[in-house]
C-alpha cells in the first residue's frame, strides 16, 4: 500500500518558515541566481516544456546543495523562493508519465538528502532545525523529501541495480528513521497529551517510510535500519499525535507485514497489541486505516487467532473484494493506495492462504491460486478432507485448463472443500470461452497468459486485442520465431528501461501460442496432408 493521498503535486509549503533576503548584498553566486529567474519566466505550457524546465532546475539544485549556507546564504535563499514557485506554477505529472524522469528525479532526491550539508540539518532535533540559523535549510529539505516520497512509488524496482541504489542509502533511512524517533512524545519535554504536531519533515520522512515500504522487495533493507522495532514503539504513541501525524504508522506496519521477515520482527516486538488498541482511536475522516489495521492482522494473526474473529475477518473479505473490483478499474491496478494483488496474501479463517514467500516470485501465481479457490467455492460438490475428485463445472468452450503445478499444494488449516485444482492431482476445468469472444476487456486473454505462467510486461508487450488476433500472430510466429525473439527482445528493453526479456519465458509463450492454434484451427489455414496414408473417398451413386 503507498501514500496515496499525497500523489498529486500541490503545494504544501504554506506554513513553511520564509527565510528573508538582503537584496543589496552581491552573491559571488549570482549567475545561479540569474538562471533561475531565468527559469520562471519560460513557458510551461505542455509536457515538453515542462520537461525542460525540470531537465535545468535538478541539475543546478544540486549544485547549490553541495555549498555550505553559511557561504552562499543569499543563493540558498533565492533558490528556496524559486523552488516554490516552480511547483506552484508547474503541475508536475509529467515526473511520473516518463519512467526515466521518475527514476532520475527521485534517485537524485534521495542522494541530495545524503549530502552532508542535509544530513546534518537531518541530524538536529526538531527544536534545533526550528532555530533561525537552521531555518534556511528547511524548504529544500522538505521539497526533497516530497519529491523522493511521490515518485518511489511509481518505481517496480525490478532491475538489481535501483535496489542496490536503496540500499547503498541504508545511513539515510537510519537517520531519517531516527529523526522520528527522537520526534516521538516520548522523547520530548514539551509534548501534549494530545494533538502532538510532528511537524512537516517528519510527516514527509513518514510519506517517504511509507511509499519505500510499499515495495515488498525493500523491506529486508528497511529492517536493517531497526524500522519494525521503532514504528511499533510510534504506534503505541499514536493516540498522543495529531490525525496527519498518526495515519502513516498502520500503513507502514501493514507494509512490513506483507514480507515474511517483516512480519517475524513485527511480531517480536508485540506489534499485534498496538495495532488493536490503534483501531480504537477515532480517525478525524474516513480512509482506509481501520482497514488497513484489520489486514495487518491478518497477516500477522495465526490462524486460531483469526478464528476468533470470524465476523470482523469477514467484512474484512468484503472489503478486500471489493478492493480488487475498483483497482482493476484503475489503470495502475490501485485503489486508494492498495495494489490489486495485495489482497492475494491476506490469511482469512475459512479461506484459500496463498501467502507469497519468494520475493522474485511471479505474481501469477497468486492469482491463479485465488480464482481456483472462487471456481471451488461455486461448485455445488464438495467433499471430505483429503478426498480426490474432479470438479467440472458447465463446458463453456474445447479449450482445456490443467492445474497449476504441485508447489502450490494446499497448506494444512484448509476448510473441509478440497481445492483439487492446487493438489499432486492433475485436473483439467474448462473455463475458457470459445476463442472467437475473446477480447482485450472480457479478461479471457489475461486469463490465457496468466494460466501459462506468462508475466504481465509480456501480456503488455504484445497487448493482443483479440483471439483472431493471436492466432494470427502465433502463424507468423511459428514460421519465424527466431527473428520474432530478436525483435521483441529489443522492444522489450526499450519498454521496460533496458531490462532483458527472459528467453524461456519466450519459448513458453511461443509454444502455448502454438498449442492454441492447433486446439484452434481457422478454416484459411491449410494442413499439410500426410504422407503416411493417403485418403479415399466414398462415393454415393
Amino acid at each position: 500500500m503507498n501514500d496515496a493521498s499525497n500523489m498529486d503535486f500541490v503545494d504544501q509549503s504554506e506554513n513553511i518558515p520564509e527565510t528573508t533576503t538582503d537584496k543589496r548584498e552581491i552573491s559571488p553566486y549570482q549567475h545561479w541566481i540569474d538562471q533561475l529567474e531565468k527559469l520562471k519566466t519560460l513557458p510551461k505550457t505542455n509536457s515538453r516544456l515542462k520537461k525542460e524546465i525540470w531537465s535545468q532546475f535538478l541539475p543546478l539544485w544540486c549544485e547549490i546543495l553541495q555549498i555550505s549556507p553559511s557561504d552562499a546564504e543569499l543563493c540558498y535563499q533565492e533558490c528556496a523562493s524559486i523552488l516554490t514557485g516552480l511547483f506552484k506554477g508547474v503541475n508536475y505529472h509529467f515526473l511520473r508519465s516518463d519512467i526515466q524522469i521518475t527514476r532520475e528525479s527521485c534517485f537524485t532526491c534521495i542522494s541530495q538528502l545524503n549530502q552532508p550539508n542535509i544530513r546534518y540539518y537531518l541530524e538536529l532535533t526538531t527544536e534545533q532545525q526550528n532555530l533561525p540559523n537552521n531555518q534556511i535549510y528547511y524548504k529544500h529539505v522538505f521539497y526533497l523529501l516530497w519529491i523522493a516520497g511521490n515518485l518511489i512509488s511509481y518505481l517496480s524496482f525490478a532491475k538489481i541495480d535501483d535496489q542496490q541504489f536503496i540500499e547503498s542509502h541504508t545511513e539515510l533511512y537510519s537517520i531519517l528513521i531516527e529523526h522520528i524517533e527522537q520526534s516521538m512524545p516520548e522523547h520530548c519535554q514539551t509534548a501534549t497529551e494530545t494533538e502532538y504536531d510532528l511537524g512537516h519533515i517528519n510527516v514527509r520522512i513518514l510519506s517517504l517510510m511509507w511509499n519505500t515500504t510499499d515495495r515488498t522487495i525493500l523491506v529486508p533493507i528497511l529492517l536493517k535500519c531497526d524500522l519494525a522495532r521503532k514504528v511499533v514503539g510510534w504506534l503505541s504513541q499514536s493516540a498522543k499525535l495529531t490525525d496527519s501525524g498518526r495515519r502513516p504508522l498502520i500503513s507502514i506496519v501493514y507494509n512490513l507485514a506483507r514480507h515474511d521477515d517483516g512480519a517475524d520482527e513485527l511480531n517480536k516486538y508485540g506489534a499485534i497489541d498496538m495495532i488493536k488498541k490503534f483501531k480504537n482511536i477515532k480517525p478525524e475522516k474516513k480512509d482506509t486505516r481501520i482497514f488497513t489495521a484489520s489486514m495487518a492482522l491478518a497477516l500477522l494473526s495465526t490462524p486460531e487467532e483469526l478464528k476468533q474473529n470470524k465476523k470482523g475477518m469477514n467484512t474484512v473479505l468484503d472489503q478486500l473484494l471489493q478492493l480488487v473490483i475498483d483497482a482493476a478499474k484503475s489503470d495502475r491496478y490501485r485503489h486508494d493506495g492498495f495494489h490489486i494483488s495485495e489482497p492475494l496474501g491476506i490469511r482469512m479463517t475459512g479461506m484459500k492462504y496463498v501467502r507469497f514467500r519468494e520475493p522474485f516470485g511471479s505474481q501469477q501465481n497468486k492469482a491463479t491460486e485465488l480464482l481456483n479457490t472462487i471456481l471451488v467455492s461455486l461448485s455445488p460438490t464438495q467433499t471430505l478432507p483429503n478426498e480426490h475428485v474432479s470438479v467440472q463445472p458447465t463446458p463453456l468452450s474445447n479449450h482445456k485448463i490443467s492445474s497449476p503445478p504441485p508447489s502450490l499444494s494446499p497448506s494444512t488449516h484448509q476448510p473441509p472443500l478440497t481445492l483439487n485444482t492446487v493438489t499432486t492431482q492433475p485436473t483439467t476445468v474448462t473455463t475458457f470461452r470459445p476463442l472467437n469472444q475473446w477480447t482485450s476487456t472480457s479478461g479471457d486473454i489475461q486469463a490465457w497468459f496468466a494460466h501459462h505462467r506468462l508475466s504481465i510486461e509480456l501480456q503488455d508487450l504484445f497487448d493482443f486485442q483479440s483471439g483472431d488476433e493471436m492466432l494470427d500472430y502465433a502463424q507468423l510466429l511459428i514460421s519465424d520465431r527466431e527473428n520474432q525473439m530478436k525483435i521483441y527482445t529489443r522492444i522489450f528493453a526499450k519498454k521496460y528501461n533496458g531490462s532483458d526479456m527472459p528467453p524461456h519465458e519466450f519459448n513458453r509463450f511461443a509454444k502455448a501460442l502454438e498449442n492454441l492454434l492447433r486446439d484452434n484451427p481457422s478454416p484459411h489455414i491449410k494442413t499439410k496432408p500426410s504422407n503416411s496414408t493417403k485418403s479415399s473417398t466414398c462415393i454415393i451413386l
